[in-house]
């Protein structure tokens, strides 16, 4: 008895100090937890210096590039970012007949990615544009680009949050967002209102980032004295299981 008492001993220190570090940090009243306020400094492309950027709670840029981050697959671009407390994922296909740029959100529990959806793409005029999987077309590109004020605008939407994205080029170099999609120097703009931030706080998100060193505004060395504790108490308890399961092993 003593013995068994000892190995589950790790398992009550984990379960007690996840839990209960989980629980307190989602009962902090929302006063306390705003982090203190600092003038933000931002920085993007000139082919978005018309647009009104602090409107804006957050803001994400990136440039097409067509093999990044995968030489192999010189058609695609991907890139995965968080925005607001949403994690995103931006895939642009240029394949024949398959064209589209699709921006997809998803949810995270753990370290697990589940709950995908695919953003609907409205532009300036209200009007739902894309294939029939709601990812936008190249054509919509040009067909949505305004000379006039030098803007490629839409509203990117599903049922829980919405974002603008803005497309900018060197207009002096190119006349078509196309034009400048096809020699990787298309810049995009994602952009979330004070509105549209998701400020929920998910126990299982706030221990996977304790236990992969991913807290927030903690020092390293803060983060690596709760987490690899932890691990080790984890690995024990692994261990100890493995043992039992296989009693030839065990003795």
């Amino acid at each position: 008895m003593p013995g068994s008492l000892g190995e589950l001993r790790p398992l009550v220190t984990i379960v007690s100090t996840l839990g209960l570090f989980a629980l307190l940090v989602c009962m902090i009243p929302g006063e306390y937890s705003a982090a203190e306020y600092e003038g933000r400094e931002l920085t993007v492309p000139e082919y978005f210096e018309g647009i009104d950027i602090q409107y804006f709670a957050s803001i994400h840029n990136t440039t097409i590039v067509f093999g990044d981050p995968w030489p192999a697959y010189p058609d695609l671009f991907w890139e995965g970012f968080d925005l607001g407390g949403w994690n995103f994922e931006f895939e642009v296909n240029r394949k024949s007949n398959v064209d589209y740029a699709a921006l997809i959100r998803y949810d995270i529990w753990w370290i697990f990615k589940h709950n995908t959806h695919h953003l609907k793409w409205i532009n300036s005029k209200g009007i739902t544009v894309g294939n029939d999987y709601g990812d936008l077309r190249f054509t919509d590109l040009d067909e949505n680009y305004d000379e006039n004020i030098n803007e490629c605008r839409f509203t990117v939407k599903d049922d829980v949050m919405q974002l603008m994205v803005y497309f900018g080029f060197n207009t002096t170099k190119y006349d078509t967002p196309t034009q400048a999609l096809d020699q990787d120097e298309l810049s995009v703009l994602f952009c979330v209102g004070f509105d549209q931030l998701n400020t929920a706080i998910n126990s299982w998100n706030l221990i996977g980032m304790i236990l992969f060193f991913q807290m927030p505004d903690v020092h390293p060395a803060i983060n690596a004295i709760i987490a690899i504790p932890l691990w080790v108490c984890i690995a024990f308890l692994v261990y100890v299981l493995i043992l039992k399961a296989i009693p030839f092993v065990g003795g």
